[in-house]
C-alpha cells in the first residue's frame, strides 16, 4: 500500500489516540481501584503496541510510501 506522507500521519496520529484510550480505560482504573492484574496488563500491551505501530508507521522507509 502507497501512502503519502499526510496519510502516515494521521494514521500515526489515530495509534497514538488508540493508544491513549485503551491506556486511560483498561490500565488506570487499574491504578484507582482494585481489578484483575491480567486486565491491566494487556492494557499495557496494548497500549504499547500501538504507540510502536505509530512510530513505525512515522518512521515507514520512502520505498513504501511516496
Amino acid at each position: 500500500m502507497v501512502l503519502t506522507d499526510t496519510q502516515r500521519e494521521r494514521l500515526s496520529g489515530i495509534c497514538t489516540d488508540i493508544a491513549q484510550v485503551t491506556l486511560a480505560s483498561i490500565f488506570l482504573p487499574f491504578l484507582l481501584d482494585s481489578i484483575n492484574i491480567l486486565q491491566a496488563a494487556l492494557g499495557l500491551v496494548l497500549s504499547f503496541m500501538f504507540w510502536y505501530f505509530s512510530l513505525y508507521i512515522c518512521s515507514a522507509k520512502n520505498e513504501y510510501c511516496r
